[in-house]
């Protein structure tokens, strides 16, 4: 049984219905990681908020490569270039595709993919967002080329909640982007609607290049042009978050420190350095190597200052290798370790500490589960990034810390109405933001009229118990 393809009246009658799936997405670019540049953060992770269009019966959004799409969401990762927090300059790319498409019958009709998006910022504010670009138009597949998708103007970076984390709010240009009846717009075939109306109207349109690259049965979904589906084709607001780096200097000497064996009865800490010098000084003999808790290197004036320490070692300038670099093992017994502290490998100039060009600290990661000792507490706080209200989904961040080491793990959101009448359930996990904090961002569904109360619980980890903080919000 064969399967009838639209008439060329259906088609255009679907793209008009269609005409606000690609062209209604927000942007947000996430970071996760720092960078290892000076005063510099990479963007690693972009979110892409795709139109209602692109999850109803009519729309299907999908993902390929290593972007994903989930409840309308797309999610390209693995960014790569920098955001500079002094400038305000920025240019990273993201890996994954994304496709709009609509079908009919079984068949799809029309496509539009989005591949690799770059977010372009200057330091002026002014700014773009560009992809690869192809479509596929009932058995014609277009050539794929990089164009600007959207520009923006009055871009700045702000860090409102002081935490070190930079964010980057804009509203891509949409009105006066074309002028209608210009040479650029007759070009592309866009002259007046069927009510006699130039096009685009108002000159509301994503970037002329991508019109450019895109056959003329899908450019509808990226310009005004009269139809009641126009205000939904406008780009959505562009949000971008950055966190800054600490200027990485070139450190002399430099040390690795790894475990390599514990349990109930023994602590094994491997050490390898470089860069060590014997010493000039009198007295001066290569350097000592200690584990004791973060923090700062205790004092170790006098030998009553080797109680510090739950394990050491010296190494005799002469056992320094040419580059000065050596290999020891620290041992240590879990009776001497305490959990609710986090714990280092120190250096120093051996004998007398005659100065500090020697000090380095190296924090070390405890099984504190394998060595059988009790977790420790852990403190969540959250707060609201975007509060709800009636037709707007509210996001939080629950930030977890702990004494000693990264909290790791999930935390669940659950949202509660006073009557008690609803409640959903939200996880996500929580990421890396310093050495003893870590946080996570959740959005939560749509909330009806109503007092609300918003359960934020840590589920705890192998060396941290789970912790509770509550939000109350009344959604108007």
């Amino acid at each position: 049984m064969s399967v009838p393809s639209p008439t060329p009246r259906r088609l255009a009658a679907l793209t008009a219905t269609a005409a606000t799936g690609l062209a209604g997405l927000g942007l947000a670019a996430v970071v996760s990681a720092p960078s290892a540049g000076a005063d510099e953060a990479t963007v690693p992770t972009l979110t892409w908020g795709l139109s209602s269009y692109f999850t109803t019966s009519h729309l299907t959004a999908t993902a390929s490569g290593d972007a994903t799409v989930t409840d309308g969401i797309a999610t390209f990762p693995d960014g790569e270039g920098t955001v500079d927090p002094e400038t305000g300059e920025a240019e990273v790319t993201y890996a994954g595709t994304v496709t709009g498409a609509f079908a009919y019958a079984g068949n799809t009709v029309y496509s539009v993919t989005f591949a690799d998006p770059t977010l372009v910022v200057e330091a002026d504010g002014s700014g773009e967002v560009t992809a690869d670009v192809s479509w596929y138009v009932q058995g014609t597949t277009g050539d794929t080329a990089r164009v600007t998708l959207t520009t923006f103007s009055g871009a700045a970076w702000t860090d409102e909640d002081e935490d070190g984390v930079d964010e980057l709010t804009v509203t891509p240009d949409w009105e006066g982007v074309l002028e209608p009846g210009s040479d650029e717009a007759t070009a592309l075939g866009l002259t007046t609607n069927s009510s006699g109306t130039p096009v685009p109207v108002d000159g509301k349109s994503w970037s002329p290049e991508l019109l450019a690259q895109l056959s003329s049965s899908v450019r509808a979904l990226f310009y005004a042009s009269g139809s009641s589906n126009d205000a939904l084709k406008q780009p959505q607001a562009i949000t971008a978050t950055a966190e800054e780096a600490e200027t990485a200097e070139a450190a002399t000497p430099s040390v690795t420190a790894e475990v390599t064996t514990q349990n109930h009865g023994t602590v094994k800490v491997s050490v390898t350095g470089t860069g060590f010098t014997a010493g000039e000084n009198a007295g001066d003999d290569g350097v000592y190597v200690g584990l004791a808790p973060s923090g700062g290197l205790p004092d170790t004036s006098s030998q009553e200052s080797a109680s510090a320490f739950a394990a050491s070692a010296w190494i005799a300038g002469s056992a320094l290798d040419d580059d000065g670099g050596f290999t020891t093992t620290l041992t240590a017994d879990p009776a001497d370790l305490d959990a609710s502290t986090g714990w280092s490998v120190y250096t120093w100039r051996a004998h007398g500490h005659s100065d500090d060009s020697m000090d380095t600290v190296t924090e070390v990661s405890l099984d504190w589960k394998a060595l059988g000792l009790k977790k420790a507490a852990s403190t969540t706080t959250a707060a609201w990034k975007r509060t709800p209200a009636v037709g707007r989904a509210g996001r939080l961040r629950a930030v977890v810390k702990g004494a000693y080491t990264r909290p790791t793990g999930t935390v669940r959101v659950r949202v509660v109405k006073a009557d008690g009448s609803r409640t959903v359930v939200r996880k996500v996990s929580v990421k890396k933001v310093a050495a003893r904090r870590a946080a996570g961002v959740v959005t939560l569904p749509k909330l009806g009229k109503g007092r609300w109360t918003v359960a934020v619980r840590y589920l705890g980890s192998d060396y941290y118990r789970a912790s509770t903080v509550s939000l109350t919000r009344a959604v108007r």
